[in-house]
């Protein structure tokens, strides 16, 4: 009889088990997944900024590509086949250079240098008073797109250590300077760190443009290089389609 009870004790522990894991809430499963994301994004834009540094200090043919570039949208790194490619081959060794020893390409994360006027208007990366971001952005996936915002949000700030420059790209409205910002934390656009217009419209995307797909939920981090723009900015988001 004592063998039986304690056999069904057993199984009675296993089941209970098995019960708990089933009825675990969905925070418990999703939570690393999007810790995940955001410290690849984050380590990547990183990488990217402290790259970029490191050319434009060290590197005369990384600087001369840049200048080159007549649009002042210049490709840093974009994550594609699990691998990183750059615009410039030696610009993207100084990144690779700065990246942590186990990090593993996150297809879809891109990181853009964005050089405009104060006005946001289109300007080289080499004129006087150009204003310079560096930009990475990757979209969320299709199948995680409309879960808890507050939980995506939490994850990322604790992969993250915080940081207000990482977050969900989200609308904001009554701004005379952008219409878009990182939320990091909470509901509130208030103090938060805000994505020129012409970054929304104009950040290549692997087709189109960001302000073609604003649909779509991203994870953002944003690094102001250079300059100041003008505040009010005359041209509130209008992106024509991108």
């Amino acid at each position: 009889m004592f063998f039986w009870m304690v056999l069904a004790s057993l199984m009675g522990v296993v089941m209970f088990g098995s019960l708990h894991e089933k009825t675990k809430e969905q925070a418990d499963f999703v939570v690393p997944v999007y810790q995940a994301m955001a410290l690849s994004t984050y380590q990547q834009h990183l990488a990217a900024e402290r790259g970029y540094m490191d050319a434009m200090r060290y590197n005369d043919s990384a600087k001369t590509y840049i200048n080159s570039i007549n649009t002042g949208i210049v490709q840093l790194a974009v994550a594609n086949n699990n691998a990183l490619t750059g615009g410039n081959d030696t610009l993207l060794g100084h990144i690779r250079r700065n990246l942590p020893t186990m990090y593993k390409a996150q297809n879809g994360t891109r990181s853009y240098l964005l050089c405009m006027t104060a006005a946001q208007t289109a300007s080289k990366c080499n004129l006087t008073d150009t204003v310079k971001y560096i930009a990475t952005i990757r979209p969320m996936p299709e199948k995680y797109s409309g879960a808890a915002k507050m939980t995506v949000l939490r994850a990322i700030a604790d992969a993250t250590n915080g940081s207000r420059f990482v977050g969900l790209l989200k609308p904001i409205s009554n701004s005379a300077t952008s219409s878009y910002y990182i939320q990091s934390g909470g509901n509130s656009s208030s103090g938060a760190v805000v994505m020129p217009d012409y970054i929304t419209c104009k950040f290549p995307m692997a087709s189109g443009t960001l302000g073609a797909a604003l649909n779509n939920d991203y994870i953002v981090a944003l690094t102001q290089v250079e300059g100041n723009l003008e505040t009010p900015v005359s041209n509130n988001l209008s992106c024509s389609g991108g």
